[in-house]
């Protein structure tokens, strides 16, 4: 089903399944996580899709097409991680699913994003 894997050997995984940059997302996913959660981030590796779980509530009464099809701002959980993130990416500051949703659409890759009681999960499908 999946494989452990270090953060390096996951990035070079996804680079031969993926034509997409997966560390900008994998980054996304601890900056908008609940750290009050025991839960982890988690990314689980099939054959056919790559999910990256992020244990951090979608903010309550929007959806992931509020931010994909809108301007809508990013929601900042993390504001101070947020921060120094955009500080070292100046495209950063950009809604993420916005840009998770372009990068995958160039790639040919199908994105999905599912909402979950406790968390949230992005799945990049195998093209």
């Amino acid at each position: 089903m999946f494989a452990r894997r270090s953060p390096s050997k996951l990035v070079e995984a996804f680079a031969k399944i993926f034509p997409v940059p997966f560390r900008n997302f994998g980054i996304c996913s601890y900056c908008h996580r609940d750290y009050f959660s025991s839960q982890l981030n988690e990314v689980l590796i099939f054959k056919n899709r790559i999910e990256i779980y992020n244990p951090g509530l979608f903010p309550i009464g929007l959806t992931p097409e509020d931010f994909i099809e809108n301007d809508r701002p990013p929601v900042n959980r993390n504001p101070l991680l947020a921060r120094l993130i955009s500080s070292k990416d100046p495209e950063s500051p950009a809604s993420s699913l916005k840009r998770i949703t372009s990068v995958c659409e160039k790639a040919g890759v199908k994105v999905e994003f599912l909402r979950k009681k406790l968390g949230f999960t992005t799945v990049f499908y195998r093209p």
